[in-house]
């Protein structure tokens, strides 16, 4: 597939000083492009994992979200530093186009399948998951985390020229070319939580249009948690015990401590989000419809977005 413009489904505009700010302060790469490592002077972008515009496409994939990410109804905020990372613009285009993901290291996957799977005996026969909120686990602000690139689609005629020097004047001998299937890559490190990774990555690897092209991809054990993960995680909350109800529809915050893409609960049940602008008049395509497996739901508390 020819390389486009970056598609209308992410947004591109400048997100001005607040976020792009809090990302370039939370990035342990201080701004270099995460994939090549090449200078902040090379045509950097910031680019989004989970896509913006799901706030408004995707608002029942929003509302699972939060629910079983421990977060308040509506309080999800896509532009998290949290959920963006500095790129170059060809990596970033490649991104935006679903040629290629991020895989989180195999230890914190499994961290997250394990709060998935149900331990035997705790639900009936041919149950597969558990969805409570309290099982979700715990992230520790600032924390830094491992990532490795898997290639999905048309990469095969392409290559990625790492710096692996970044000591000034530029030497030929500090780059190294890296082609397919990019096993030579160093795994990267960045402040973007893993949660947005898996999600973003879910996405991409349970899209039917893609199955042909990445069947060997598949044989990684990992992308099969992160699949499964993801098909937990996207489960339709339709109704929640009467315990979670405090910590899921809890007042709103004042209005100081809201992001621009807050999504108020003010009215009740009612989602009313909001953001600065909308950045396309093109939706991404709907989350195909899961039916809920109705296990205990029980726990509290609440993630930071921000």
């Amino acid at each position: 597939m020819p390389l486009q413009p970056s598609p209308n489904s992410r947004a591109t505009r400048d997100r001005h000083n607040t976020c792009v700010d809090r990302t370039r302060l939370a990035d342990p790469n201080q701004g270099r492009c995460l994939v090549e490592n090449c200078s902040i002077h090379r045509a950097i972008e910031y680019c989004h994992v989970m896509q913006r515009t799901w706030t408004f496409d995707k608002p029942n994939l929003m509302d699972s979200l939060e629910w079983f990410w421990r977060m308040r109804k509506g309080s999800l905020n896509l532009d998290s530093r949290y959920n963006i990372f500095p790129a170059g613009i060809s990596a970033h285009r490649m991104f935006d186009a679903k040629q290629w993901i991020m895989v989180p290291h195999k230890d914190i996957v499994q961290k997250y399948y394990d709060s998935i799977k149900l331990l035997p005996g705790q639900v009936p026969e041919g149950t597969e998951y558990i969805y409570r909120r309290k099982t979700f686990p715990e992230v520790i602000e600032g924390e830094i985390f491992e990532y490795r690139l898997v290639p999905i689609q048309d990469m095969q005629d392409i290559a990625f020229t790492r710096q692996n020097d970044i000591m000034s004047p530029v030497l030929p001998n500090m780059f190294k070319v890296h082609t397919y299937p990019f096993d030579t890559l160093p795994t990267f490190f960045s402040h973007i939580q893993p949660k947005f990774v898996i999600v973003e990555a879910g996405d991409v690897l349970v899209s039917s249009k893609y199955h042909v092209q990445y069947d060997h991809v598949k044989q990684d054990p990992v992308i099969v948690q992160i699949m499964s993960i993801y098909q937990a995680w996207s489960t339709e909350v339709d109704d929640l015990d009467v315990d979670d109800e405090g910590s899921y529809y809890p007042p709103d915050p004042p209005e100081d401590d809201r992001d621009a893409t807050y999504r108020s609960t003010n009215s009740g049940h009612t989602v009313k989000r909001r953001l600065t602008e909308k950045s396309s008049t093109q939706g991404t395509p709907a989350l195909p419809s899961r039916k809920s497996q109705r296990t205990s739901r029980s726990g509290s508390g609440r993630g930071s977005g921000r």
